[in-house]
């Protein structure tokens, strides 16, 4: 279990989800642009780490669209953005000095 005092690193994930919408009947394709805030223990982008992203920005197409997995299309991984390595209050912004 991860201390709550220890550093992570911290990345941006921007990508684009690519699904299927039913607009009056027919059947639409869309694109959203959606970002998540990722973490690992070490400074490497690895296929774990892009395997949590994937789960976020889907997790967040199932909750806030309302976009089932049977009309998901494809995701791109747009960028990976690294924000540096913070404990969990220097990232929020809460750790006192």
């Amino acid at each position: 279990m991860q201390k709550l005092d220890a550093k992570q690193h911290y990345y941006l994930l921007s990508a684009t989800l690519v699904y299927f919408r039913e607009d009056n009947g027919k059947k639409a394709q869309k694109s959203k642009p959606m970002n998540a805030v990722l973490t690992n223990n070490k400074k490497l982008v690895t296929y774990a780490l892009m395997d949590q992203g994937r789960k976020a920005i889907m997790s967040r197409a199932w909750e806030e669209l309302e976009v089932p997995s049977e009309n998901i299309v494809d995701y791109h991984i747009n960028a990976f953005s690294y924000m540096g390595l913070m404990t969990a209050e220097e990232f929020q912004g809460t750790k006192a000095n």
